[in-house]
């Protein structure tokens, strides 16, 4: 719609729709959309989108939970001291 309006303003200096007007009408519609879908049911991007949210939020656990489980650190070695006598 939009790439007609622009050659149309090309051919013949119609002025196209704002963006911003364009996506006003499009959130508009996708508004009454969800309205008249409002019958106690969740629409199926508004499923797709929870699926999301909570896939990404187990994986934010699962990153979480390896980086609390960090692997003990190493001892220290003593190191033996050798101790050379005198010999005089």
């Amino acid at each position: 719609m939009q790439v007609e309006e622009r050659l149309d303003y090309l051919s013949g200096g119609a002025k196209p729709k704002k963006n911003i007007d364009v996506m006003k009408e499009i959130y508009n519609k996708l508004k009454a959309a969800e309205e008249v879908d409002g019958d106690g049911e969740q629409s199926d991007n508004e499923k797709m989108l929870k699926k999301k949210k909570k896939r990404s939020k187990e994986a934010m656990n699962i990153k979480d939970e390896e980086e609390v489980e960090e692997p003990e650190k190493k001892k220290k070695k003593k190191k033996k001291v050798v101790v050379e006598s005198e010999s005089d």
